[in-house]
């Protein structure tokens, strides 16, 4: 199954990140837009796991992962690129020490599973996969506005994502933080 670790947002920000997708929309930025309910911060993209992966993947962070509840920050719209043009819109975050410590924190426990790093210099919120984007692209990002928006970060969940034609349907198979208080 496809699994990925991510962190739940806030409904404020999904709000927001809604609006400026439906702003990019209307710009003629056309592509797989997300849906509402489907907003996070990913993680690690765990890729296609064995149901043992899984099991072992949940015990592993059931068993050992603990850290105090923290807030972060959005930041600013953004997008990769490809070959100079955009390929995905995102809603960045800002930069925190306790987010960084929570990435290498999980780093550690995944070794076992052999999974990539957590990144969390590139922490952020897919709004969307873009396929055409207008000529004026860089002006247009510019005049979208997102207000700065904090959130409390509690838990780490684990996400099974099944793909459809309609989107990507994601349920949660657990969350995770032995800390008492969170």
């Amino acid at each position: 199954m496809r699994a990925f670790l991510a962190l739940k947002i806030s409904e404020e920000i999904e709000s927001e990140a809604l609006k400026a997708s439906l702003e990019l929309q209307q710009r003629q930025f056309e592509g797989s837009w997300v849906k509402s309910g489907n907003f996070h911060l990913t993680l690690l993209f765990l890729g296609e796991r064995t149901p043992d992966e899984i099991q072992r993947l949940s015990g592993l962070l059931e068993k050992n992962l603990q850290f105090a509840p923290f807030a972060l920050e959005t930041d600013r719209l953004g997008f990769f690129k490809k070959g100079g043009k955009p390929t995905v819109c995102w809603l960045g975050i800002k930069k925190h020490g306790a987010f960084s410590a929570l990435a290498d924190e999980l780093t550690r426990l995944l070794l076992p599973l052999q999974t990539d790093p957590i990144d969390s210099e590139s922490a952020h919120i897919t709004l969307g996969r873009l396929k055409k984007v207008p000529d004026q692209w860089h002006a247009f990002i510019r005049q979208i506005e997102i207000p700065s928006m904090i959130f409390t970060v509690r838990h780490v969940f684990l996400f099974k994502s099944v793909l459809t034609p309609q989107g990507p349907v994601y349920t949660c198979l657990g969350k995770y933080n032995k800390n008492e208080g969170a």
